[in-house]
C-alpha cells in the first residue's frame, strides 16, 4: 500500500496539473470540465449522504478519471488505471465496512483549483484526496 500510495501521489497530481494546462487557456473547455466534475461531485455527495457505498465508489472513480482524461496523457493515464485496479478492491471493502459517513474528499477543492487556474491548489487537492483514501485503507482491519 505504501508503494501504491507513493506512485499515486507522483502521478495523479501531475495528471491533474496537465488537465489544467490542457483546458486552462480555453475558457469553454475549462467550464465544460468544471461542469462535468461538479455534476459528478454533486451525485457523489448524494451517495455519501444516502450511505450508498457502491455509487460512491463508481462516482469517485468517475470524478478522478474525468479529470485525468482531460490531461490527454495516455501513458500516464494507463499507469494510474493500473494503480486503481490494484487499490480498488481494498477501497470497496473499507467503504463497505465503514460506510460513507466517514469519507472526506477534496473534490470541491480540485474544482476550485480548476476555476482559479491554480496548479498548486489542484495538485494539493488531488494529493490530499489520495492520502485520505489510502489512510482509510491502512487503518482498516482487512
Amino acid at each position: 500500500l505504501d508503494e501504491i500510495t507513493e506512485a499515486r501521489i507522483a502521478l495523479e497530481p501531475a495528471l491533474a496539473a496537465r488537465a489544467l494546462a490542457a483546458v486552462g487557456k480555453n475558457a469553454r473547455a475549462r467550464e465544460k470540465l468544471i461542469a462535468e466534475l461538479s455534476a459528478i461531485d454533486d451525485d457523489l455527495d448524494v451517495a455519501i449522504l444516502q450511505g450508498d457505498a457502491e455509487a460512491y465508489g463508481q462516482l469517485n472513480s468517475d470524478f478522478h478519471f474525468a479529470l485525468y482524461e482531460a490531461a490527454r496523457a495516455p501513458v500516464l493515464l494507463g499507469l494510474v488505471e493500473s494503480l486503481w485496479l490494484q487499490v480498488g478492491p481494498f477501497m470497496r471493502v473499507v467503504v463497505g465496512r465503514l460506510g460513507t459517513s466517514a469519507l472526506i474528499d477534496q473534490h470541491k477543492e480540485a474544482i476550485e483549483g480548476l476555476q482559479a487556474c491554480d496548479e498548486k491548489k489542484i495538485k494539493r487537492a488531488v494529493r490530499l484526496d489520495i492520502l485520505e483514501g489510502m489512510k482509510k485503507i491502512r487503518g482498516a482491519d482487512l
